[in-house]
């Protein structure tokens, strides 16, 4: 009902008061391209006015002009330079073009906020207590999971999301410690039996097949 509501109070409305601008919008957040400053700051209020008139209001510390930096754009900016958007951030990053040089764009990458939350959901299985179930079931019960996270946010900067998701085999180093007596309380012979398991089946882990584990 909340989404039908705002597909009227703002898609609608917005592409007829605005029809050069662009917008995204999912749920209620939402993002409008500007072409200026100024512009940005004139239709951050007339949105304020319009969702005030349907018993709105924008969220004060969210709302925000970003100046989209990149190499192309150098001049100097009080403005913000980044922003969170559906799990990413978005800021200037270093790329390389094909050639082998590197150019500053503006683009996303996984957010800190997301990467807390892979990290948690992962500490929360509490894995490492696992040890009366085998390495394949465990693995049926985190790829599906995993494979969303990494096809999700791996579409950019796949780099930033691989310490959350190599998370998974520090755990799994401790199932190994915890199910074979041999390796209790040798953690570099853990290590490296975990590695062998992954030489012998590189796909049983979703996250070992896109090469997101831990060397």
């Amino acid at each position: 009902m909340a989404n039908i509501f705002l597909h009227h109070v703002f898609d609608r409305w917005f592409v007829e008061r605005f029809p050069r601008l662009v917008f995204e919008r999912y749920a209620d957040d939402i993002l409008v391209h500007c072409r200026t400053e100024r512009e940005a700051r004139y239709v951050k209020g007339v949105i304020a006015e319009r969702l005030r008139s349907c018993k709105l209001e924008l969220h004060e510390n969210k709302t925000k002009v970003v100046y989209c930096k990149d190499g192309r754009r150098a001049e100097k900016t009080s403005l913000e330079t980044k922003f969170d958007f559906l799990g990413y951030t978005f800021r200037p990053r270093h790329c390389r073009a094909r050639n082998g040089r590197l150019y500053v764009k503006f683009c996303p990458a996984v957010s800190k906020k997301s990467k807390k939350h892979i990290s948690r959901w992962i500490r929360s299985r509490r894995i490492h207590l696992w040890t009366r179930t085998t390495l394949e079931l465990i693995a049926r019960e985190l790829n599906p999971v995993v494979r969303g996270w990494i096809e999700y946010y791996g579409g950019f900067f796949r780099g930033e999301l691989r310490a959350s998701i190599q998370r998974v085999d520090s755990y799994l180093t401790r199932w190994l410690q915890g199910k074979y007596r041999k390796l209790k309380g040798h953690k570099m012979r853990a290590v490296k039996h975990l590695q062998r398991l992954r030489c012998e089946n590189p796909k049983l882990f979703v996250h070992w097949s896109y090469g997101m584990y831990r060397a």
